[in-house]
């Protein structure tokens, strides 16, 4: 058990929760500096950066394929076989940024459809398309940040990953202090963040071209891209971008039913979904760090050493979400005052901090499961149960609870929480049937 505890520690857990965090954090900073500084866009931004967030979100998983297999042929000592590898992910990447880029420049109608407001479709849409551009480079730079973690330099891509994180906000935080019209303020924040997005990738170029020795930034070696040649990577990568997908639409989902019951009811939706993907990040580290142990316990066919690798990694999630859920409710007052200016929304918000601090633990816990059945080469059945909880208990039970039974936001984290459990319970039982199949050693 002492070998399995170096494997899940938080020494290997904090560079991952750095780079994945920072990436989150571009977007879930703004929301919270343009609830404090413009209050009165938060409405419209909250909704924008939720539907933003789905496309940035989906990037993690479409890119998974990119990782393991720049990670396999390094492991293999091939140098051309990952640069090559590398270069079909970022092939990859631009393809589907440019498919999400598509769909953000959609907002204003996109949310009509939805059912929002004129006025929240109008400004809201209108920061949409701001984001779209940030997002390919957000999909490529993923895919930057994948390959230095499969050539082992996770504390170069989570050093890029906060550093742009930390530029951002503070830019952010001192434009909407300067600004003093709500309106302008809140276009400029959504500016910056593009902004820092392409500045982060240009550095992520040139340090993976550093660390790899690869010719990165020789045009000459981009020539031959095969299209044929990344069809593995992307089939990895799809199945497991379809189950992020799925999550973050659901979550978006609740926004559009926050933004049916009115303008304070969506802003303080909007904050509480932010604190949900604040913790959030933390869990999807560690789940990264527990399917990387479990993939090397299931090369060695230990079903022993695997099931303990999860058990310990699911124990470090639930721990990690109940520390960080209870300082989030200790300290919710003083998040109030730091992230609210609107007293109505402060009202609506507060007092459902302590159920996100629960949801949090089912959160927690099905993102280690997922990683861990996919670890074991299981990829769709995952998926088709995050498909059915998600429809079945979040967004209809979400729709039933927050619209029909008049729950407002409560009913929307109350559906959240039910689905997450049951995520959960049934892709942890999966794990531990599925685990029973390999050849102790």
């Amino acid at each position: 058990m002492t070998a399995t505890r170096r494997r899940v520690g938080l020494g290997a857990i904090a560079p991952a929760w750095v780079t994945r965090a920072g990436l989150r954090f571009l977007l879930v900073a703004d929301v919270l500096i343009i609830g404090r500084l413009a209050p009165s866009e938060l409405a419209a931004a909250g909704i924008a950066y939720s539907l933003a967030g789905t496309l940035h979100a989906v990037a993690l998983g479409l890119m998974v394929g990119g990782l393991v297999s720049v990670a396999a042929a390094h492991a293999r000592g091939d140098r051309t076989a990952a640069f090559r590898l590398f270069q079909d992910a970022v092939l990859f990447a631009l393809l589907a940024g440019g498919g999400a880029l598509l769909i953000a420049f959609s907002g204003p109608s996109l949310l009509r459809a939805l059912g929002q407001a004129p006025d929240i479709s109008a400004t809201g849409g209108a920061f949409m398309r701001i984001l779209g551009l940030g997002v390919p480079l957000h999909y490529v730079f993923v895919a930057v940040a994948y390959a230095c973690e499969a050539l082992g330099a996770h504390r170069a891509a989570a050093w890029l990953a906060g550093t742009a994180f930390a530029t951002n906000a503070g830019l952010s935080a001192l434009a909407g202090a300067l600004v003093g019209d709500d309106a302008t303020a809140a276009l400029v924040i959504v500016w910056i963040g593009v902004a820092t997005r392409a500045v982060l990738l240009v550095a992520g170029l040139h340090v993976l071209a550093h660390l790899s020795g690869w010719p990165v930034l020789s045009r000459a070696a981009w020539r031959n891209l095969s299209w044929r040649r990344g069809r593995p990577l992307r089939r990895l990568g799809t199945a497991t971008g379809v189950s992020v997908a799925i999550e973050a639409i659901s979550f978006s989902s609740l926004s559009v039913f926050a933004g049916w019951l009115g303008t304070t009811q969506l802003a303080a939706y909007a904050l509480l979904n932010n604190l949900v993907s604040l913790l959030f990040s933390l869990a999807v580290a560690v789940g990264a760090v527990t399917g990387a142990r479990i993939s090397e316990a299931v090369g060695r066919d230990n079903r022993t050493e695997a099931r303990a690798i999860f058990s310990q990694g699911l124990a470090t999630a639930l721990t990690l979400m109940a520390l960080t859920g209870a300082a989030a409710y200790l300290g919710r007052h003083a998040l109030a005052q730091a992230f609210i200016a609107d007293p109505a929304v402060a009202a609506l918000a507060v007092p459902l901090i302590w159920l996100v601090a629960l949801l949090m633990l089912g959160d927690g816990g099905q993102t280690v499961s997922n990683t861990g059945l996919r670890a074991l080469g299981d990829v769709w059945p995952p998926t088709l149960i995050n498909l059915g909880c998600y429809i079945l208990f979040m967004i209809a039970g979400g729709y039933l609870l927050a619209v029909r039974a008049d729950r407002g936001v409560a009913g929307l984290i109350e559906a959240t929480t039910l689905a997450s459990f049951s995520v959960f319970a049934l892709l942890a039982w999966r794990f531990y049937r599925r685990v029973s199949g390999l050849t102790p050693r």
